[in-house]
């Protein structure tokens, strides 16, 4: 099987730290080498033909595979495995909102922040949101449910998800900057930022794999990630049903069921308007 992107791994967000002259901002500093892993869910788009897509993990403020330190998106880890005997395009992405709006994904992770932050501003209550909290249940083999909980704001720590849901994502040639100074910073998060970008609107010829990231603001309950398509003449598009995230970002939202998740592939349909946000 050939790669046709390269490694990445994970990213979160929170307000925005200004520091002192003199000092290093945390937020423009890459996270220590000590972080955990990205979690690995394994969402999968059906059917599997002819492009198999699956959204594998989810990387949100200060959790599992963040690189980042304060990073404020969601970086969403996508696989596209061009099964078909022709070559593919992806044209673009979507991720599905909690009041079904369209959001797209950003190129340029300082906008995305000041995105997010103005979000949260506007809408984020110490009663109904807490970011990077929640709780997601993943269907492991037949009835079995297993809940991966978010780290949130309070510090809450990853708990132990055993064999079965191990982390599937490491760090791998990312440089992890600690103490320099934050023009230095903001270089180094751009170049690694880029670097982990699923590369849309590129060509993934037969038997390739098309692998990376896709980074929205801040999106609490989730309901579907959308990657679009084109082979030949025709217009496709896989809706990744995202049921088993719907209490990322939420306080005290009672977990999804332990069902498992299927995907639905839906050709040339009509999407809802874009909102901004």
């Amino acid at each position: 099987m050939k790669y046709s992107t390269s490694w990445f791994g994970g990213a979160f967000a929170l307000p925005l730290l200004v520091a002192a002259p003199g000092c290093v901002s945390s937020n423009h500093q890459l996270a220590s080498r000590k972080s955990s892993p990205a979690v690995a869910i394994n969402l999968p788009g059906r059917p599997s033909t002819p492009v198999d897509a699956k959204l594998e993990s989810v990387i949100v403020y200060d959790g599992p595979g963040s690189w980042k330190r304060r990073a404020f998106w969601d970086e969403y880890v996508v696989t596209v495995d061009n099964r078909s005997r022709l070559p593919i395009t992806l044209t673009g992405a979507y991720l599905i909102d909690g009041d079904g709006n369209r959001i797209s994904p950003g190129s340029d992770w300082q906008q995305l922040e000041r995105q997010s932050a103005d979000w949260w501003k506007r809408n984020a209550t110490p009663e109904n949101f807490a970011l990077g909290a929640g709780q997601t249940v993943i269907a492991v083999g037949a009835g079995t449910g297993l809940v991966v909980a978010f780290a949130g704001l309070l510090g809450a720590s990853l708990p132990a998800v055993g064999v079965g849901l191990a982390s599937a994502l490491v760090f791998g040639g990312a440089a992890h900057l600690l103490e320099k100074p934050d023009q230095d910073g903001q270089r180094l998060i751009t170049e690694e930022f880029n670097r982990r970008q699923l590369a849309l609107h590129a060509p993934v010829t037969a038997g390739d794999l098309a692998h990376g990231s896709l980074f929205f603001q801040v999106t609490p309950s989730p309901r579907e990630l959308w990657l679009h398509y084109k082979v030949a003449d025709q217009t496709h598009r896989v809706a990744i049903d995202l049921a088993p995230l719907i209490g990322l970002h939420r306080r005290n939202h009672p977990p999804a069921g332990p069902q498992p998740v299927h995907a639905t592939v839906a050709l040339d349909e009509h999407p809802p308007a874009p909102v901004g946000r």
